[in-house]
């Protein structure tokens, strides 16, 4: 089990080299779409993963600087009281737009657009999507640690 384990940690490494384009998308409990998007003030961010510095850096690189930046659990499953209060921090912020992951957008309780409707926030997450450019090489690596 030592030596498979180590295969994947070696495959994950040279993975780098298999992905060349990140895709991003914006999804929305609003419905509305990404350039629809009427903000106001600074966004305010959370997510709940292992290592959310990914998460961080992936918004400063796409030139967004969040009001404020909370951290959860890797798979939190969000309440909505959490909710409330990530939107009385957006609202307290100046601001009517909260950021987060896909992941965490699918950990967000039954009621959320109806949580973040009231306090007229909206909510986006962010998608990432990994295209390979030598699909077979990268393929032929995974087989041969198997």
């Amino acid at each position: 089990m030592r030596a498979f384990g180590k295969s994947c940690i070696d495959i994950t490494r040279r993975l780098r080299f298999f992905a060349r384009e990140f895709n991003r998308c914006i999804g929305s409990t609003s419905g509305r779409k990404s350039r629809g998007i009427r903000r106001e003030g600074s966004p305010g961010a959370f997510c709940g993963l292992a290592n959310p510095a990914t998460f961080w850096d992936t918004l400063r690189g796409l030139g967004v600087s969040p009001a404020f930046q909370w951290t959860f659990d890797d798979h939190h499953s969000y309440q909505w009281t959490e909710l409330q209060r990530l939107a009385g921090q957006a609202r307290l912020r100046g601001s009517n737009v909260l950021l987060t992951t896909e992941k965490d957008a699918m950990n967000l309780p039954e009621r959320a657009a109806e949580v973040l409707n009231e306090a007229s926030v909206d909510l986006y997450w962010l998608k990432i999507g990994i295209r390979l450019d030598e699909e077979a090489e990268f393929l032929k690596l995974i087989e041969s640690a198997c």
